[in-house]
């Protein structure tokens, strides 16, 4: 259950935030949405393929293994990239509404949220002021936010100029084990290519451009994704 309150600098001075991952903070899972925002990070990391929703719009997600709660990328209680997507980067923060105005809301059950003598990063300086802890979950919000913004624009362009096509793929992970990897959307360079000047003008336009280029490079990232399954399989076996 949710116990977000406004974040303050007084009342929560002493808060401090896990600074381990795993499970417990939710990221064991093999894929995690991700937003135009952060395309440019997270193509150099991650797969980015696309989800139809119920209501027809795309959702754009970073592949993070192939099994069920399989997150190749926890490491222990690590982390083995260089970028974390910003739904996790966030932790325990959301934005709220107070008055009409942006507010930092806490949510004080998160399992982020160290408990009382245990070691954590502080939320806040000695003497007051964010502390990097803070600084970095609120660049993730921000990124949201400008991700959140745009997403309408990214699945109705992508959709309408037919930029998603439907991948069917086949994993091979050794001489007898394989796994279909299929009901994802995908956009290729060579989809970008067959665009004409008129719809090049509008995706640029629209500052979707670049993002289509990221999530057509980041389709060169799965042979890297196969092999840290196939580690993982090696190391099991």
């Amino acid at each position: 259950m949710s116990t977000a309150v406004r974040l303050d600098n007084v009342e929560h001075a002493a808060l401090r935030l896990r600074r381990d991952h795993g499970a417990r903070f939710g990221e064991a899972v093999n894929q995690v949405a991700v937003f135009a925002s952060e395309f440019e990070d997270v193509q150099r990391e991650y797969p980015i393929l696309f989800a139809r929703l119920p209501d027809g719009q795309i959702q754009p997600v970073a592949i993070l293994g192939f099994d069920r709660e399989e997150n190749l990328f926890l490491d222990g209680n690590s982390w083995d990239a260089a970028y974390v997507p910003a739904l996790f980067r966030r932790g325990p923060f959301q934005v709220g509404f107070s008055n009409g105005e942006a507010v930092v809301n806490v949510d004080l059950s998160h399992p982020r949220i160290a408990t009382e003598g245990e070691e954590g990063d502080p939320v806040f300086k000695p003497h007051g002021g964010d502390a990097p802890a803070l600084n970095s979950a609120l660049a993730a919000l921000r990124t949201l936010s400008a991700g959140a913004a745009a997403a309408e624009t990214l699945s109705s362009l992508f959709s309408d100029l037919g930029l998603v096509e439907e991948v069917k793929l086949e994993v091979r992970l050794s001489e007898h084990s394989t796994i279909d990897f299929d009901g994802y959307l995908a956009v290729t360079a060579e989809k970008i290519a067959a665009l004409d000047g008129e719809a090049l003008a509008r995706l640029n336009a629209a500052g979707l451009l670049d993002v289509a280029v990221f999530a057509a490079s980041s389709l060169g990232t799965m042979q890297r994704l196969i092999a840290r399954k196939q580690r993982k399989l090696a190391a099991a076996a």
